[in-house]
């Protein structure tokens, strides 16, 4: 959360020619009225991500999982910008450093096992 996944995807996605496929649109377009929550989030997320890697066995296509390592601090430093250029007032949900522990309390780094190409990406500032 905040540690510039949407900007570094639309980035490639203009520089590759790429098509740009955000997580949380597709789970919505997905499973319509089903992400209502946090948890149904995860369980969903997670259930992508297996599928998306049944996808690349089956075709054998290229693929780069892009992945960037960031402190906490840096994202909640990030979040809290972020919040602020939207105009958010303090407390909005997804906008607190309580969320943000809440959300990546879930997180789950691409394993060796899952043999996805990634890139990684180190944040610090």
């Amino acid at each position: 959360m905040a540690a510039g996944k949407s900007t570094l995807s639309k980035e490639l996605a203009a520089r590759e020619d790429a098509v740009l496929i955000a997580q949380d649109d597709l789970l919505v377009a997905l499973f319509p009225g089903e992400i209502v929550d946090l948890g149904a989030f995860v369980k969903y997320s997670r259930k992508q991500r297996a599928w998306f890697r049944q996808l690349l066995e089956r075709t054998n296509v290229e693929h780069e999982l892009h992945f960037i390592v960031a402190s906490d601090a840096l994202c909640k430093r990030q979040l809290k910008q972020r919040s602020k250029q939207r105009g958010l007032p303090p407390g909005t949900k997804w906008t607190t450093d309580a969320d943000f522990d809440e959300v990546t309390a879930y997180f789950d780094p691409p394993r060796p096992e899952e043999n996805f190409n990634v890139v990684r990406h180190e944040r610090s500032v």
